[in-house]
């Protein structure tokens, strides 16, 4: 009787820490979030124009990301057993991560490239700490909606009454320091909002995304940030092609017509590029940029050529774009609006942690779709990381964790395999209790 008691102690002492770590790991997903797309600096600051400006710390920053890593890591420490499972699931971003660590060992500026990787690292560990322990990613979406609700009203009540909420162009930045940053977040506040608005069923609550659809496009119309406009565009063809494929889906031919429609885009921008070069020229001019990318390629230009020293290894993990280093000095003289990266994430990583690393990161990039390809359920995190891949072209967001492009690759990029091992978990314990190895009376605990 006493071991009776005993036990019922220790299980109630065991689900009072579960829900007490489950509560800190919401918390904590909430606070990152909200840090993310409002930021932890002064609102309506003026973009840095000096050196001494882009060095100078932020401690709040320091102090909430800190506390943030140091609460995720406590979170998944108790959660060790469902890390690995996570991990030899999922394998290749937590090998890309590793051989990110790895290239510490040979940057000019290991320290700051150690902080750099933290950084990064706190981007995985906070949104891993709370999937694992949720049981459904949905809930991840409702903290993404009412934080992006908040940030798309505090932005129209700003725009309208503070003259600091636009640049000296006119141009909508919101409390954010540059239009690009600000665009990129209403992008994906407009693709939260779509994806709400696909799923509402009353009246009521169609009638509200509806607002938030118009109001979050009105916003990104308002940034003028090509790079957002750019990507909208490209994730419409994209929605357009899976409607056409939904079309021929009950002839079973819809991947035939996929495949068809993708090779004659492509093929029908390649002649357009080759034969009248003037055409693509207007069409890239609609959305405000010209064929050297506002000038992105001539660092693309540059950064490649700084990239053939360290071809193989790299610089070491994000250890070339470090202030005062001879490297900048010389692109500083060429580029005097002072650029932090080359505005190409794929050329960034390349030079980061170089050609093995990029190998890796491509297989980041493979597993992902594949896997995706595999889900028998709607995935609608696929849109971010979409957005994401496309922002990269003229962006460098993939392995910065405190930017939202980036931070909502790595979060949606972790949802599918939670779902993954959600589905799994759940056939598994189905098939047990129709073999009777587990009482179907039972409630069987998917967090066990």
């Amino acid at each position: 009787m006493r071991n009776k008691k005993l036990r019922k102690y220790q299980k109630f002492d065991v689900d009072k820490v579960q829900k007490y770590y489950e509560k800190i790991a919401k918390i904590s997903f909430a606070v990152y979030l909200f840090s993310i797309f409002f930021g932890t600096s002064l609102p309506f600051r003026e973009r840095t124009r000096d050196i001494d400006e882009i060095t100078t710390s932020n401690p709040i920053n320091q102090l909430v990301f800190g506390a943030l890593f140091i609460a995720s890591i406590i979170l998944l420490y108790y959660k060790k057993q469902k890390v690995l499972e996570f991990i030899k699931r999922e394998k290749f971003l937590f090998i890309f991560a590793v051989w990110c660590f790895i290239t510490i060992l040979w940057s000019e500026y290991s320290f700051v490239s150690f902080k750099r990787y933290i950084q990064f690292f706190t981007a995985i560990s906070i949104p891993l700490s709370y999937f694992l322990y949720i049981k459904n990613s949905e809930k991840a979406l409702q903290v993404f909606y009412y934080i992006l609700a908040a940030y798309v009203l505090v932005s129209l009540a700003t725009i309208f009454t503070i003259p600091m909420a636009r640049n000296e162009y006119g141009f909508w930045r919101g409390i954010h320091t540059d239009k690009n940053g600000f665009g990129q977040i209403c992008l994906i506040a407009l693709i939260l909002f779509c994806i709400y608005f696909s799923k509402s069923v009353s009246l009521k609550s169609r009638l509200i995304n509806v607002f938030f659809v118009f109001a979050a496009f009105a916003l990104l119309l308002g940034s003028r940030s090509s790079t957002a406009l750019l990507t909208f565009l490209i994730l419409f063809m994209i929605w357009i092609l899976f409607q056409i494929d939904k079309l021929f889906e009950p002839i079973g031919i819809r991947k035939t017509i996929s495949i068809i429609l993708t090779v004659c885009g492509i093929g029908l921008t390649l002649s357009i590029i080759l034969v009248v070069p003037e055409q693509f020229e207007a069409l890239i001019g609609v959305t405000g940029k010209d064929l050297s990318f506002t000038g992105r390629a001539y660092i693309w230009k540059d950064i490649w050529g700084y990239a053939q020293d360290h071809f193989f290894f790299g610089a070491g993990f994000q250890g070339f774009w470090v202030i005062n280093s001879p490297r900048l000095e010389e692109l500083y003289q060429v580029y005097i609006w002072l650029p932090i990266q080359s505005h190409n994430g794929y050329l960034d990583i390349l030079n980061d942690v170089g050609a093995i690393g990029a190998l890796l990161f491509l297989f980041v990039l493979i597993n992902y779709f594949f896997n995706l390809s595999k889900l028998k359920i709607d995935q609608p995190w696929k849109w971010f990381v979409f957005a994401s891949i496309i922002l990269n072209i003229t962006e460098s967001k993939f392995l910065s964790g405190k930017a939202p492009a980036g931070a909502m690759f790595i979060i949606s990029y972790l949802v599918l395999f939670k779902d993954s091992m959600m589905l799994e978990e759940s056939a598994t314990d189905s098939k047990a209790i129709k073999s009777g190895s587990l009482n179907k009376y039972s409630s069987v605990s998917i967090d066990r």
